[in-house]
């Protein structure tokens, strides 16, 4: 769960995030509100992919993350 309202870091550690993923792997950050996930979408990743709801399992009661970003590797590195 990145801080990227708080945490500029995030900013340059997200996108090289994705080249750590096994091919075509998938990485899901989780979000507390809108705004975070605006802060997210506008990182140069690859377009979010659609989540089916009850793919996920439900958030603890006394949990605050509302939002659940998946973006999946689509391209092989030459070290890969």
């Amino acid at each position: 769960h990145p801080d990227v309202l708080r945490r500029r870091a995030w900013a340059r550690l997200l996108p090289p995030l994705l080249e750590w993923l096994a091919p075509h792997g998938t990485l899901l950050i989780t979000l507390f509100d809108p705004d975070e996930a605006h802060a997210v979408h506008a990182l140069p990743l690859p377009p979010a992919r659609a989540l089916a709801e009850d793919a996920l399992v439900p958030a603890a009661p006394d949990g605050r993350d509302r939002v659940v970003l998946a973006f999946r590797r689509t391209t092989v590195s030459a070290d890969a």
